[in-house]
């Protein structure tokens, strides 16, 4: 699945634009590299998102096959680490 369709369909963003987006303005990391909006996501890839001051780490977990409910969220993506970004000296 395209990495700008996972973040959407697990609802780590709203709407597909705004996924790629961020990954045209380097915010969302595969494995700690850089990821276009078309990359291939894997299981068992570590995916990093910036969504303004906070850094969210996941784990995939599971591939979706279109829309995951809020229940099943935890299943296809686990959240690893959660962490705000401090721009003060």
């Amino acid at each position: 699945m395209r990495l700008d369709k996972l973040l959407q369909a697990t609802g780590i963003v709203k709407r597909r634009a705004r996924a790629q987006e961020l990954c045209r303005a380097g915010y969302v990391q595969l494995d700690g590299v850089d990821a276009k909006a078309g990359k291939e996501v894997k299981v068992g890839q570590e995916l990093s998102v910036q969504l303004g001051r906070q850094v969210l780490v996941f784990e995939v977990r599971e591939i979706p096959r279109g829309v995951v409910t809020k229940q099943r969220r935890g299943e296809v993506v686990q959240l690893l680490q959660r962490h705000t970004i401090d721009d003060r000296p």
